[in-house]
């Protein structure tokens, strides 16, 4: 994974930008809510963060003030084990909420990094939170964000875990591919931007098998791979090998 490096936010002047404007306010949470409401969410809205490859978003110990909507690019999420190795938890597309791990202890208790040059809404927790409770449509709507990216994460991770390398793998790309989707990109050609590395950690494969893994899917006219991208060829085929619990779209609500 990139190493986290403080002081790489970029050309913070002009980077204020209204939700009604965003290309994925209808992933947002202000999606769906009335003009004056609308206003009153961009007031706890900052200046959106654009991040430069391995710059840092959040650290352990620091208080929660803001969660972040990711705008664009890509953020990984870990934290380090019993055994001072990190363990990648995630990773987080735009339309995606990242730092609600620190809502119950009140503090970040993970890392997050940009992947790449990425942009992020910090929005003002305790505040978002009285205002979803005033404004029933932004409550669905948050609600809807949460339910659907727990169950994006959960599918990968949640019991494919301990089904054989070949099956880990196809849920992966499935699960990218069902992102994707929902933001109308490629369900075929899929960015991955995270190094073959972190993707083996987060799957609980070393990176010498998800190589192997990858070797059989070329062979087999699967996909063709190159770089941090993946070309399914054959993605109904891909999605079968997934188990039946994990195949069905992951567009959610």
């Amino acid at each position: 994974m990139p190493h986290p490096t403080e002081h790489q936010v970029l050309d913070l002047k002009t980077l204020r930008v209204a939700c009604s404007d965003c290309r994925i306010i209808e992933l947002c949470l202000p999606h769906g809510i009335d003009g004056q409401s609308l206003e009153r969410f961009e007031r706890l809205v900052g200046r959106y963060k654009l991040l430069a490859r391995g710059s840092l978003l959040y650290a352990p110990g620091r208080p929660l003030r803001d969660i972040y909507m990711v705008r664009s690019g890509a953020v990984e999420v870990f934290r380090r084990d019993a055994d001072g190795r990190n363990q990648v938890l995630g990773f987080h597309l735009p339309g995606e909420m990242t730092g609600l791990e620190a809502i119950g202890p009140g503090t970040h208790v993970c890392t997050a990094i940009a992947l790449e040059t990425t942009s992020v809404c910090p929005i003002r927790y305790d505040r978002i939170a009285d205002l979803a409770a005033e404004v029933p449509a932004l409550q669905r709507q948050l609600m809807r964000i949460l339910s659907g990216q727990h169950y994006a994460g959960a599918r990968v991770l949640d019991g494919v875990t301990q089904r054989p390398a070949d099956e880990r793998v196809a849920a992966l790309l499935v699960n990218f591919a069902d992102r994707y989707a929902r933001l109308q990109l490629s369900t075929v050609r899929l960015p991955l931007p995270m190094s073959r590395g972190d993707l083996a950690n987060y799957l609980g494969m070393t990176p010498a098998t998800l190589s192997r893994v990858f070797a059989r899917f070329r062979d087999k006219g699967l996909i063709r791979d190159h770089r941090r991208e993946v070309v399914l060829l054959q993605p109904a085929n891909v999605r079968a090998m997934v188990p039946g619990p994990f195949r069905s779209s992951g567009r959610c609500g």
